[in-house]
């Protein structure tokens, strides 16, 4: 008997070998005694009793509630959401929808104890884990028409009066479109072209409004927000995520959107 329960314990130990224990599924094991156990159930993030057989399981098993809380009670507030895992030892800085783009070289922290994101998606402001083609700003980018780009006729030899917006003037004019082909800086009416582009501009320039923001993460990007006391562009170091729509990449962008 005392051989089978070595044996047992042994083939418990080699199967839950290099696994979360707290991870594992409640087992009662192959024998028929009744001992009070207890095991970390994952899914309501805390301790429970149950009772073990004595011999094999796994080792999510625990002599005292106490022993189980000390070991796994550090899960009970890491339930993790949709497209979420937990992580004993992950990123300190993970992507993001603003940092996708441009993720952070380099980060302070070694690691961060709780839920990450499970691998192809990333965190979204709103603190959910999304593909990063749904982030705000990726769809945003979608939609967004060529407003800055010069008109385009197309290939086709059609005659089809439309506007587009001329970014150095700062106002739709007409040109003439052949039909198919070109880009999107191309509307039927007016309205359309300034409902548009002309938006969008204005947001742009009510990020210049917004003060400096470095955000939460711990990162260092080399960015340009628009000092407004100042009245000019200036450097700051950018954290990779959070943060405010007072941010450029370079120098130019920021003064062509703040600087009349």
């Amino acid at each position: 008997m005392m051989f089978l329960v070595i044996l047992a314990i042994v083939a418990g130990a080699l199967g839950s070998e290099g696994s979360d224990r707290c991870e594992l599924p409640e087992e009662v094991g192959m024998c028929r005694g009744y001992l009070p156990r207890y095991y970390f159930d994952k899914a309501a993030g805390h301790c429970k009793q149950f009772v073990y057989g004595g011999c094999g399981g796994n080792e999510n098993n625990f002599r005292t509630e106490d022993e189980c809380e000390s070991a796994c009670g550090n899960r009970a507030a890491e339930v993790c959401g949709e497209n979420e895992r937990y992580n004993g030892c992950g990123t300190a800085c993970p992507l993001t929808c603003e940092n996708y783009d441009n993720p952070p070289k380099f980060c302070v922290l070694m690691c961060k104890i709780g839920c990450e994101c499970e691998e192809g998606f990333v965190r979204r402001a709103d603190g959910k884990c999304v593909r990063p083609v749904h982030c705000p700003n990726r769809q945003a980018a979608l939609d967004r028409p060529d407003c800055d780009k010069a008109p385009e006729t197309g290939l086709c030899k059609g005659y089809f009066p439309r506007y587009h917006y001329d970014q150095e003037a700062g106002q739709c004019k007409k040109f003439i479109y052949g039909g198919c082909g070109g880009n999107r800086n191309n509307f039927k009416t007016e309205e359309e072209c300034y409902n548009k582009c002309g938006a969008l501009r204005a947001r742009a320039r009510n990020a210049c409004e917004e003060d400096k923001e470095v955000g939460p993460c711990k990162a260092a990007f080399a960015r340009f927000y628009f000092n407004k006391k100042a009245g000019q562009c200036e450097p700051f170091v950018y954290g990779g995520c959070g943060g405010n729509s007072n941010n450029f990449l370079t120098q130019d962008d920021c003064e062509d959107v703040c600087i009349y």
